[in-house]
């Protein structure tokens, strides 16, 4: 097998660049998108059941979510 001279800093950091440079992309792209108005926060709904808040309550503790358990 043929050895690579690569010093393993500059391997690291040419790895790190390829995973951070298209989330930095991606990042700054949904900013701008939002900055434009083009993306727009969603409000979230009031909840209109009183049985709602306890239904997520549920599920939040383990449970199914359905009554039984």
């Amino acid at each position: 097998m043929s050895t690579s001279d690569a010093n393993p800093i500059i391997v690291v950091l040419l790895f790190l660049l390829r995973c951070l440079v298209p989330l930095l992309l991606m990042m700054g792209l949904s900013y701008l998108l939002r900055r434009l108005g083009f993306i727009s926060e969603q409000e979230r709904p009031a909840s209109s059941e009183p049985g709602q808040a306890d239904q997520s309550a549920e599920t939040r503790e383990g449970g199914r979510g359905d009554g039984r358990g």
